[in-house]
């Protein structure tokens, strides 16, 4: 896949979990950015799998927030957490939420701080 302009691949049945943003003057194009997101599909039945969807509007923070420079944990910007992909196939198997890390943080030091805020769900 090299383009999906007219977002198309966009799950419509994940709920409001696509942000987009206009992006100006990348190479002299203006177009529809879309943040980060993960979202798995039942191949049995074509549905969305809640538990493991993911993206900045489902990290608990109010839609003022939802801004790469906005802190999830402290020092820690948005902008730096993605789902651990190696940890995918235990989540689908588990049906539990992905563990999240940072460029920022270990997925351990995420969970701790999660764990130590009353964030964290098992």
């Amino acid at each position: 896949l090299v383009s999906d302009p007219a977002h198309k691949l966009l799950a419509t049945d994940a709920g409001e979990i696509f942000l987009t943003q206009t992006q100006s003057g990348y190479m002299g194009q203006t177009y529809e950015m879309v943040q980060p997101a993960l979202v798995v599909i039942d191949v049995a039945t074509g549905k969305t799998i809640p538990e493991l969807t993911w993206s900045w509007a489902t990290m608990g923070l109010s839609a003022d927030q939802l801004d790469e420079s906005a802190e999830v944990l402290p020092g820690v910007e948005l902008v730096a957490y993605r789902p651990v992909i190696s940890d995918l196939r235990a989540a689908i198997k588990e049906r539990r939420p992905v563990r999240l890390a940072s460029v920022a943080l270990s997925s351990e030091e995420i969970e701790a701080e999660c764990r130590r805020c009353g964030d964290w769900v098992d």
